[in-house]
C-alpha cells in the first residue's frame, strides 16, 4: 500500500523533523497551505528538505477560516485566485510540488447549522436546509468553474486530487447526484486525477470500523479505479490539539462532540484499517494525520511498521452489510422529503453507468504517471 498522511496544525519547522522518517517509509506528506504561506521560509526550508529524501509533498490547499477553508459552490472566487498565486509561485521559485489536493467539503458555517440542527434533533429544519438550497442552474455553473479551475493547474503540469464525506460515495451507490447540489459540493464530475473519501472511525468500534472501510474501498474500486483512495482516521487523542477546539468552535460543536476527537491508539489496529483496504481493492491510503501522531505515545515509524499475517480473516461482512443499510435507509429518507432533481441526475449522474472511466486527455496523465 502507498501510504499519505495528512498534516493539518503543526508548524513547518516542526514538520521539517520528520521528513527523514517519512522518506525511509515512502509515505507521502499531504501538507497543509494556505495563501499567507506562499513564500513562507519555513515552507520552502520544508520543501527543500523533502526534495533531498525523496518526499512525495502535497499542497492541500485551504483557504483561511474566515474564508470558509472549503473547495465549494460558496468559495470559487477566493479559491480560483488562490489556485493561480499558489500555481505563479511553484512555478517562479522552482518549488517541487506536483499534486494540488482540494477538500471538498460544505462551509464551517453550514456545517454549523448542520451541528445544530443534530444537538436541537432538528430532523424537519435539517431536511428543509437541505431542500431549499438545491439550486440545478447554479449547481452546473459552479461545476463548470471548478472544471476550469482544475483545469488551468492542469496546464500548469499539476496533478489534482480531491478528498471529499463518503456520503458523496453513498450518493452514486444509490443513484443520488441531487445531495452533492444540496451540500453546495460538486465532486463526482470534476476531473481530478485521483479521489479520495474521508471514512473516519469516531466512535464506532474496531470491528465496525473494518466493516465500514471494507464497504467503501469495494465502493472507490467500483466507480473510480485506480483513482480511488480513503482517507482513514482520527490517529491518536486529538484532543490534545490545541487548534482543534478552535475548529470546535467554528463549527458549532460545543464540548459534547469533544469524544469525536477521540481516535485510534494503536499501531496494530491501524494496520489491520490498512490490510483489509488492500485486501479490497485499493492500493493506496491517506491517514489523517500527522498532527495526531505527534501527541500519540508512538513514533512516525511504530506507527507504520506493523504488518498482518498472510491470510489473516476479518469478520467484517455483518459490519459492512450493517453500514450499507444505514446508508439506504439515508438515501430513501433524502429521496422521500428532499428529492433529487431530474436533469442533475441525467447530466452528471449518466456517468456512474460508465463507472467513471476517464476521459482520453485524463487516461494519458494516469499513462503518463505510471
Amino acid at each position: 500500500m502507498k501510504i499519505g498522511l495528512w498534516c493539518e496544525f503543526l508548524p513547518y519547522s516542526e514538520v521539517k523533523n520528520y521528513i527523514e522518517a517519512l522518506g525511509k517509509r515512502d509515505i507521502a506528506l499531504i501538507l497543509h497551505i494556505g495563501p499567507a504561506d506562499i513564500g513562507d521560509p519555513d515552507l520552502v526550508s520544508l520543501l527543500r528538505k523533502a526534495e533531498e529524501h525523496g518526499v512525495d509533498v502535497r499542497a492541500w490547499c485551504l483557504l483561511p477560516y474566515e474564508e470558509d477553508l472549503y473547495f465549494c459552490e460558496d468559495t470559487l472566487d477566493n479559491t480560483e485566485n488562490f489556485a493561480k498565486d499558489f500555481a505563479d509561485w511553484v512555478k517562479r521559485d522552482g518549488i517541487g510540488i506536483k499534486w494540488v489536493v482540494f477538500d471538498c467539503e460544505p462551509t464551517p458555517s453550514t456545517g454549523r447549522e448542520f451541528f445544530k440542527y443534530v444537538r436541537d434533533k432538528d430532523i424537519a429544519s435539517f431536511i428543509r436546509h437541505l431542500k431549499n438550497n438545491k439550486d440545478e442552474r447554479r449547481f452546473k455553473r459552479s461545476v463548470y468553474r471548478m472544471n476550469r479551475i482544475i483545469g488551468r493547474l492542469h496546464k500548469e503540469g499539476f496533478f489534482v486530487a480531491g478528498t471529499s464525506n463518503r456520503m458523496i460515495l453513498e450518493g452514486l451507490y444509490f443513484g443520488n447526484i441531487t445531495l452533492q447540489d444540496s451540500l453546495n459540493v460538486p465532486f463526482t464530475m470534476l476531473d481530478w486525477d485521483e479521489v479520495s473519501f474521508l471514512v473516519y472511525r469516531y466512535k464506532a468500534s474496531q470491528v465496525d470500523y473494518l466493516g465500514m472501510v471494507k464497504r467503501y474501498a469495494l465502493l472507490a474500486k467500483k466507480y473510480f479505479g485506480d483513482k480511488g483512495v480513503l482517507d482513514i482516521g482520527l490517529i491518536g487523542d486529538n484532543r490534545k490539539i490545541p487548534e482543534n477546539e478552535k475548529r470546535m468552535d467554528l463549527f458549532g460543536g460545543e464540548k459534547k462532540f469533544t469524544d469525536l476527537l477521540i481516535g485510534i491508539d494503536n499501531p496494530l489496529e491501524l494496520a489491520e484499517i490498512v490490510d483489509i483496504i488492500g485486501k479490497n481493492g485499493l492500493s493506496r491510503v491517506n491517514v489523517y494525520s500527522l498532527d495526531g501522531i505527534g501527541v500519540s505515545e508512538y513514533s512516525l515509524t511504530a506507527w507504520f511498521e506493523n504488518d498482518i499475517s498472510p491470510g489473516k480473516r476479518y469478520f467484517t461482512y455483518i459490519a459492512s452489510v450493517k453500514a450499507g443499510l444505514i446508508n439506504a435507509s439515508l438515501q430513501l429518507i433524502y429521496n422521500v422529503l428532499v428529492g433529487k432533481q431530474e436533469s442533475t441526475e441525467e447530466e452528471f449522474g449518466a456517468r456512474r453507468k460508465k463507472e467513471y472511466n476517464p476521459p482520453g486527455k485524463s487516461e494519458s496523465r494516469l499513462q503518463y504517471r505510471r
